[in-house]
Parts: structure tokens; C-alpha cells; sequence
């Protein structure tokens, strides 16, 4: 018998499964401030693009290579897939000096 007929991209079971929105960096840890009173962490997440949240502020969508500075106190990041707002990913971490 003939093979069976190719099916589009969007229909094959391997492609339509998104791959799950993580923040890889940073952790939910403490962070020790250098001597500028800050942290420096880069803001890393599984997928791209990402649309950044820090302490519910948007800060909008940045290089993996970029390093933002944190305060000493408890920060939480969220990422938020565009067009998938539904499934964000959040993680909470503390500076202290």
C-alpha cells in the first residue's frame, strides 16, 4: 500500500506541543549585593521571545546577555510569552547587602 499522506507542520504532534515558558536565570535564591549596593543578574528564560515583569513593572524584552541590578529585598520576575499571556512563569528571589 502507498505511505500515507504527509500532514502540515502544524498537525504533526512534535510541533504542536510548545515548549513550557521557564526563567532559567535567575533562581529563586538569595544574591549577595556587590560593592555598588546591587546585584547584577541576567534575566534568562527557556524560550524567546519574553516579555519581562520586575516587582509587576514592565520592563519589556531583553538580550540574554544584558544584566539588570537589583536593590537589596525580595523581587519577583515574570515572563509572559507574547500572544500567550496565559501561561507566565514567575520566580522570587531576595538581595541582601
Amino acid at each position: 500500500p502507498p505511505p500515507p499522506p504527509l500532514r502540515p507542520r502544524a498537525q504533526c504532534a512534535i510541533f504542536a506541543k510548545k515548549a513550557p515558558l521557564t526563567i532559567l536565570s535567575p533562581q529563586p535564591e538569595h544574591y549577595v549585593a556587590d560593592g555598588d549596593g546591587t546585584a547584577k543578574l541576567r534575566l534568562r528564560a527557556s524560550v524567546s521571545p519574553v516579555l519581562w515583569y520586575v516587582d509587576n513593572d514592565f520592563i519589556g524584552e531583553n538580550s540574554p546577555f544584558d544584566k539588570r541590578s537589583f536593590a537589596p529585598g525580595r523581587h519577583v520576575i515574570r515572563a509572559v510569552v507574547p500572544n500567550d499571556m496565559a501561561s507566565p512563569s514567575s520566580v522570587t528571589f531576595v538581595v541582601t547587602k
